[in-house]
């Protein structure tokens, strides 16, 4: 995502900072999987909670649910934007299928 960094501690401690801003966001290691997840799949929710859904054996439907709260979360603390990346936002839940 242009204009955030990222970086994975120990432990698979997240942090993700605003280059701009420098607002930060620190979190565990399953904020830190789907931080990578979103990258690996385009910034894509629906993709990217299958595939976590799958790997960690849940209902892709409520990952889905989590990841775009967290994204809420960045987007309320500064560390991302809606300009930056609109397919976060326009990515609404529910109608998974497997081509995403």
């Amino acid at each position: 995502m242009s204009g955030v960094t990222g970086s994975v501690g120990a432990g698979g401690t997240l942090e993700l900072r605003r280059d701009a801003t420098g607002a930060r966001w620190t979190g565990g290691a399953s904020a830190a999987a789907m931080w990578i997840a979103l990258q690996q799949h385009g910034w894509r929710l629906d993709a990217t909670a299958i595939d976590l859904g799958r790997a960690w054996g849940m209902d892709p439907l409520l990952v889905r649910v989590a990841l775009g709260r967290w994204v809420d979360e960045l987007l309320e603390q500064g560390v991302v934007e809606d300009a930056s990346e609109p397919c976060l936002r326009n990515n609404p839940p529910g109608g998974l299928s497997e081509q995403s």
